[in-house]
């Protein structure tokens, strides 16, 4: 809040110029449901078709007359919408969409969106962390200086209706970061009571990872990962036009697939293969080096398309103030929230956890220590039953984690159709907790 903010704008190649209204909206809740709040317009707005170039996916674009908003300093940390309106009453909604971290990095919840894996999956200007146009299979870069030719996921809004909701009615400050905020300030977790990730959270930075281990181990903060595929793969930001000696903004995102060491030339420069082991890019639990069921106490296991019905978890222990006044007992069902991936605390099935006592850089978390709240058994995309779990414990630091286990966690906290009383009364006494 405070600072300018640039929208710029094309329209398709060879395409007429148009003209409308630039609307910036704040995604909020309230009972639960979505709440859009109007913040601010530039009208009369002339979008003409720009310059595309084979390397704007992975370099960024360099687009010109941006429409340049300045006065922003009462804007409210939160997850923002850029909104297109034109004068016959079309709108093209979500054409782009940023956050507004907090200026006083302290509060009640702090949540982070996703921001990195909505670049890794986007394939605007032809290239993602999936695909490529130029070669090979994927590409190893991509850009956050270009549209989003994808939304933030569903998952992550029924996360945000529902905090908004809680937040209103403890009146509790909730704040907001994207994970490059986390990544060049770890600091910021220091000044809340808890800390909050959801939905599809996939690709983090080591700086990232290092700080939530922080809060968890050393400093006994609580954190709540209520999401699936969290921290799987490690990528690392660069800056193409970062000024000598300025700062760099992260404007580029860089993960060597699918595996560390094997293609990350860092791996080469990094003077030890102790140091190379951590600033390499790929699979975190890649060689075992840092698996994220020590970090969360679950990690990874399997998925299925996401268009397929989502399985119900059952419940395994109840025996927690979590479940107060949920009339849930052992063997319920709770609501259809399981995929479409899912975690559990050992997704290999072989004992081991991804992890080694002579290996891996984390220490491990007792299996002893975790108590499984749910679990389901669903079918991957080649019809292999898999096992999901949510788990609750506490770090030896008093730390007090919950991870959900299944991307879809979210549909039960806010999701028409799919939360009920039960799902919403769990996550309102999971919240009361950890922020005690």
């Amino acid at each position: 809040a405070g600072e300018p903010i640039t929208i710029f704008a094309s329209t398709r190649p060879k395409s007429e110029a148009l003209v409308g209204t630039i609307e910036i909206v704040r995604v909020g809740g309230k009972d639960n449901k979505l709440n859009f709040q109007d913040v601010f317009q530039v009208p009369n707005v002339k979008v003409e078709s720009q310059l595309m170039l084979p390397d704007s996916s992975t370099i960024g674009t360099d687009w010109n007359n941006g429409s340049v908003i300045t006065n922003t300093a009462n804007w409210k940390s939160g997850f923002y919408i850029v909104n297109f309106a034109y004068a016959d009453g079309k709108v093209d909604p979500s054409v782009a969409w940023f956050v507004v971290r907090p200026t006083d990095k302290w509060g009640d919840i702090l949540f982070k969106v996703p921001t990195n894996t909505v670049q890794a999956y986007n394939p605007w200007g032809g290239s993602s962390l999936y695909q490529t146009a130029n070669f090979g299979s994927l590409s190893a870069l991509v850009s956050f200086d270009r549209p989003s030719a994808m939304p933030l996921s569903k998952d992550v809004y029924h996360a945000i209706a529902w905090m908004e909701t809680y937040a209103a009615k403890k009146n509790l400050k909730l704040d907001y970061i994207a994970d490059f905020d986390l990544s060049d300030d770890p600091s910021i977790l220091e000044g809340y009571k808890l800390f909050v990730t959801a939905g599809h959270d996939e690709y983090w930075t080591k700086e990232m990872y290092d700080a939530v281990e922080d809060r968890i181990f050393n400093k006994g903060g609580n954190v709540l990962f209520l999401g699936g595929n969290i921290s799987y793969f490690q990528v690392r930001y660069i800056d193409v036009n970062q000024p000598l000696g300025g700062k760099s903004w992260g404007r580029q995102m860089l993960c060597h697939k699918p595996f560390a060491n094997d293609l990350d030339p860092i791996a080469a420069r990094a003077g030890t293969p102790e140091l190379a082991k951590l600033l390499t890019t790929g699979q975190f639990r890649y060689g075992k080096r840092r698996p994220e069921t020590m970090l969360m106490g679950v990690a990874y296991q399997s998925w299925f398309e996401g268009h397929k019905p989502a399985s119900s978890y059952s419940v395994v222990d109840n025996d927690l103030p979590f479940f107060k006044d949920t009339g849930l007992k052992v063997g319920d069902r709770f609501p259809r929230i399981v995929g479409y991936e899912w975690d559990n605390r050992n997704p290999d099935a072989d004992g081991n956890r991804v992890w080694d006592a002579k290996i891996s850089m984390n220490k491990e978390i007792p299996l002893s220590d975790i108590r499984v709240l749910f679990n389901a058994r669903p079918r991957d995309n080649e019809k292999k039953r898999g096992l999901a779990e949510a788990v609750y414990w506490r770090s030896a630091k008093g730390a007090k984690v919950f991870s959900a286990g299944t991307i879809w966690w979210s549909w039960g906290m806010a999701k028409p159709g799919v939360a009920n009383a039960a799902s919403m009364k769990f996550n309102e006494n999971l919240f009361d907790y950890f922020l005690r």
